[in-house]
C-alpha cells in the first residue's frame, strides 16, 4: 500500500506533541551520536525522530509496512531539505517563524515533563473509585418512553387517559409524532440526560421507574410525555479511561498551579488589538 507524504503531514498534526515533535530537531551532538537513517548534505537525519514520525503514524491506525516506513524516510528528508533551504534563506530570524520554533520547542518539553509527571504520579485505584462514587449521579442512564405531541392541550388529554388506565405503548404508537419511537410504542431504550435536549434530561431523575410524568415536558421538538421504565448506574469498566483522564488533568492542573506558586511571574500586557 502506498502511502503519501500528504498523509503522514496530517499524522504529524494530530496533536500538540505530535506538531512540536514535526518542526522540533534535536541538537547536533544527539544527532550525530546515535543511530541514523540518512544524510541530507552532511547533515544526519536520526533513527530517534524516526520513530517519533512511525509512532504517531501507527497510533493513528497507519500498519507498519516497508511501505510506510519509506514513506516516513522519504518526508523526513524532504523536510530536512527544506529545512536547510530556509536556514540559507534566514528564514528562522524572522520574528514569525522564530515565535513558532520557540512554541513548538516549549510544547514538546512541557509534554515530556507531563507524561514523566505521571508516569511517577500515577491515578490510583481508590481515587478512580472516589471520583466513581462522586460522579455517579451524572453517570445514570434512564430507560425511557414517551409520547411527543405539537400542543399542551393534547399532552394533557393523553395524560388524562393514562390516569384512567390507558396503556402508554398504545398511545404512543397512536398519538406520538416521533416516528423514529413512535412504531415501537414510544420506546427510546437506554439514554444518558447528555443525550437528551435538557428539558427532558431535567424530567428523567424525578421519575420512579413505572411511573410517567404528570404534567406535560415542553421542549423544542413539542410536548413530551414521559415514561420512565428503569434505570442504572454506568459500571465503572466503561467510563475507567474518561475517570482517568480527568483525575489526570487535574493533577497537571495542581502541578502547573505548584509551579507558578515557586515561580517569579511578570506579566507585561500584549499590544493591544485593534480597534474599529
Amino acid at each position: 500500500m502506498q502511502v503519501k507524504m500528504s498523509q503522514l503531514l496530517a499524522l504529524c498534526l494530530a496533536s500538540a506533541l505530535s506538531l512540536s515533535a514535526c518542526h522540533a530537531k534535536e541538537p547536533a551532538t544527539a544527532a550525530q551520536t546515535g543511530p541514523v537513517i540518512a544524510t541530507v548534505n552532511g547533515v544526519p537525519i536520526s533513527q530517534s525522530r524516526f520513530e517519533v514520525f512511525l509512532q504517531q503514524a501507527t497510533a493513528q491506525g497507519q500498519p507498519d509496512t516497508p511501505a510506510l516506513r519509506n514513506a516516513i524516510t522519504n518526508e523526513l528528508i524532504a523536510r530536512e531539505l527544506l529545512s536547510q533551504q530556509a536556514t540559507k534563506e534566514g528564514l528562522e530570524k524572522q520574528s514569525a517563524v522564530a515565535a513558532q520554533l520557540a512554541i513548538a520547542h516549549d510544547t514538546v518539553l512541557a509534554s515530556a515533563y507531563i507524561q514523566g509527571y505521571l508516569k511517577s504520579h500515577p491515578v490510583t485505584e481508590p481515587e478512580i473509585k472516589a471520583a466513581y462514587a462522586k460522579l455517579s449521579p451524572e453517570l445514570q442512564e434512564y430507560k425511557a418512553r414517551h409520547i411527543l405531541v405539537k400542543t399542551k392541550a393534547q399532552a394533557e388529554a393523553i395524560i388524562a387517559k393514562l390516569n384512567h388506565g390507558a396503556n402508554f405503548g398504545k398511545l404512543a404508537e397512536a398519538d406520538s409524532i416521533d416516528t423514529g419511537s413512535k412504531k415501537a410504542g414510544g420506546e427510546l431504550g437506554w439514554v444518558s440526560p447528555g443525550n437528551v435536549v435538557p428539558q427532558f434530561a431535567a424530567a428523567l431523575p424525578e421519575l420512579k421507574p413505572g411511573t410517567y410524568t404528570k404534567t406535560p415536558v415542553q421542549s423544542p421538538f413539542g410536548w413530551h410525555i414521559i415514561m420512565l421504565e428503569a434505570k442504572r448506574t454506568r459500571p465503572l469498566d466503561q467510563v475507567q479511561p474518561q475517570i482517568v483522564q480527568m483525575l489526570q488533568r487535574e493533577q497537571v492542573q495542581r502541578e502547573v498551579s505548584s509551579l507558578r506558586a515557586g515561580a517569579k511571574i511578570v506579566v507585561h500586557q500584549p499590544t493591544p488589538a485593534p480597534t474599529h
